[in-house]
């Protein structure tokens, strides 16, 4: 399958922790939807990163074939945060006996330019499993997770 080029910032931008990103990770096509394995590996480690000092995590959410992250760089810049998070969950999901790659080679990422647009993004993400008519809330959905809902 082919991909479309997506044309990327310049490298340091993606180190520097006072930009934010939102980046979307898509399936590969051979997932239109996560067995539910799959979903807890992948949600697992994204949550774990709220204790991680790799990136500074702000909003998810997993949905069935993608997913949403709202995140700063820290110790890591962001595509390498992003890169071994690929690698990681792939090699883990192996070991669930999943044979085929995780994601789609490319991830898509938007940088955030004011604070309107870094609330809006987090809505959108934490929203998205309500827009797509999973769930009623925001915080019904399992795999979902913004920084004000930890008070």
């Amino acid at each position: 399958m082919n991909y479309p080029r997506i044309s990327r910032l310049d490298p340091a931008a993606y180190a520097n922790s006072d930009e934010c990103f939102h980046l979307t990770l898509n399936a590969h096509p051979k997932f239109h939807v996560w067995p539910i394995a799959l979903r807890e590996l992948i949600w697992g480690m994204t949550y774990g990163q709220r204790e991680d000092d790799r990136i500074k995590l702000f909003a998810a959410c997993l949905m069935p074939d993608h997913l949403h992250l709202l995140a700063s760089p820290s110790r890591t810049d962001i595509m390498t945060f992003v890169n071994a998070f690929k690698s990681y969950s792939t090699r883990k999901s192996w070991e669930l006996g999943n044979r085929n790659a995780l994601w789609q080679p490319r991830t898509w990422d938007r940088s955030i330019r004011s604070d309107a647009d870094f609330v809006a993004v987090a809505e959108y993400i934490v929203r998205n499993p309500v827009s797509a008519g999973f769930v009623e809330s925001e915080t019904a959905w399992p795999h979902s997770w913004a920084w004000w809902w930890e008070g």
